[in-house]
């Protein structure tokens, strides 16, 4: 994730002490998200080992406002909670007074709040329903602006425990789904089915994706998903062990049967379990990209790399890894991109090899792109141990077209907006998948995103520009002689 903070930040402070007004105020919590606003919230049921006194306390003070939603028991079941509301309060009652706002729900009153907010009851929220028409309002008092775009970070952790697979979903930091249910068959080597008739290797995917959802996430989390998808940003990081690192995430569909990772505004990145690798910072434009291709194949530009912005790209037709490391010897590039040859040419003992010694030397490539038809996410995953911090890869062999259109779009996308890499393969993934319904059989799950930590945009747009120094640049900016 890039950090990007969308909103006034709102923390919701109420009493959990019946299931339907739980079920209220989590409805409360969506809508605020969907319309823009950086809500948080504690919702009953399984925990981190969080102490969730000093979270909450955490919370509190973190927030721009903090919605006190008025209920009977809300004295008593929150008290320390209200307590620690109520010194912040007094102890500056001004800017207490605007930080902390009485909220009421339909079907509640205002008497229903405890004594001491005396001085903010005739200051209260009244709310006509719980539905976006009826929330636009609070939204738009709280951010001082109509509703825009939220930024929406959900967490997925999947492992495989014997014959089960546990599954643990967050939303800004809220758990709102953990269970374990028997391991689904299918996922291992799912990719293999592109080998069938198209019909039916179509009616897998589908399958599959639905199959995923409701294995991943129990049917209230998948619906707030539903919600949040399209309403902004959705980051999903989808944390894996080795059993599941491979499993087809991209396919994952709502529960209205729209495919999550097609949804415009939708990034999925795969982290797998147990790396420990520091955040890359972003380093000099304008984004400088080496592309491999075989020895044997002519240098040209091929169309796909025209039409880039602040942009430089080097062909380099090597054979050995020698060759390549050379290249990246003299110049600091952002992105290592192997054109499909090049990248089942070389051996991964090799890649990783060269991968480590770029690491060692402080000269860690921030993203390598797998063109290959056979790299996949092992070949990710065998890189990112090396030391590489990120890798785009195909999970299996796709049609050329989808291959250099992907490619095309991922890089106009990387370079217009100097775009984080998993929000780049979104926006393209969303473009072909809109583009190419006609395909004989979709190829939108294919390509994925497999990071070792954070996703940041890769140039750093405010340090001094430092263009190629050697080779052929081929797009952009010129070359430094």
């Amino acid at each position: 994730m890039d950090g990007v903070r969308t909103g006034v930040r709102v923390f919701l402070s109420y009493a959990q002490e019946s299931g339907g007004h739980v079920a209220a105020v989590r409805r409360l919590w969506e809508l605020l998200r969907q319309l823009g606003v950086d809500a948080r919230v504690g919702l009953p049921g399984p925990t981190d080992g969080r102490d969730w006194s000093l979270w909450t306390q955490h919370e509190i003070r973190s927030a721009d406002v903090v919605l006190v939603v008025a209920s009977p028991g809300y004295a008593s079941r929150a008290a320390a909670e209200a307590s620690f509301i109520r010194e912040l309060l007094y102890r500056n009652l001004p800017a207490g007074k605007a930080k902390f706002r009485p909220l009421v729900l339909p079907g509640r009153s205002v008497t229903e709040l405890p004594d001491w907010f005396g001085p903010t009851i005739a200051q209260h929220t009244r709310l006509a329903g719980l539905d976006r028409a009826a929330m636009a309002g609070l939204a738009a008092d709280l951010t001082g602006a109509p509703p825009e775009p939220g930024h929406h970070e959900v967490a997925l952790r999947v492992s495989v425990r014997g014959d089960e697979v546990h599954s643990r979903v967050e939303l800004a930091g809220t758990v709102i789904s953990e269970r374990s249910v028997p391991l689904p068959w299918g996922f291992d080597d799912f990719w293999d089915t592109l080998t069938l008739p198209a019909e039916q290797a179509t009616a897998k995917q589908v399958s599959a994706g639905r199959r995923l959802g409701r294995c991943l996430f129990d049917e209230d989390s998948l619906t707030t998903v539903q919600g949040l998808a399209g309403t902004g940003v959705l980051d999903l990081v989808i944390a894996c062990d080795d059993e599941a690192i491979d499993w087809p995430f991209e396919l994952i569909r709502l529960p209205d049967d729209r495919v999550l990772a097609t949804i415009p505004g939708v990034r999925m990145t795969r982290r797998p379990y147990g790396l420990r690798a520091p955040v890359i910072s972003p380093t000099p434009g304008p984004l400088k990209i080496l592309v491999v291709v075989p020895g044997d194949v002519p240098v040209r530009s091929p169309d796909q790399w025209a039409g880039l912005v602040r942009t430089q790209v080097r062909l380099l037709a090597a054979t050995t890894v020698t060759e390549l490391a050379q290249a990246l010897a003299i110049d600091a590039y952002h992105v290592l991109h192997l054109a499909d040859a090049a990248a089942d040419g070389f051996g991964l003992a090799d890649l990783s090899g060269l991968v480590r010694v770029q690491r060692a030397a402080g000269r860690t490539v921030p993203l390598v792109v797998l063109g290959g038809a056979t790299a996949g996410v092992p070949a990710a995953l065998g890189l990112l141990r090396s030391g590489a911090d990120r890798v785009v890869t195909l999970q299996a062999p796709a049609s050329p077209a989808f291959t250099v259109g992907l490619h095309t779009a991922f890089y106009r996308h990387l370079t217009a907006h100097n775009a984080p890499v998993a929000a780049a393969l979104g926006a393209a993934r969303a473009q072909l998948s809109a583009a190419s319904s006609a395909a004989p059989v979709p190829e939108h799950g294919l390509p994925t995103l497999v990071a070792a930590s954070g996703d940041r945009p890769l140039c750093d747009p405010m340090a001094p520009a430092g263009p190629l120094l050697g080779g052929m640049a081929l797009a952009g900016a010129p070359r430094a002689d």
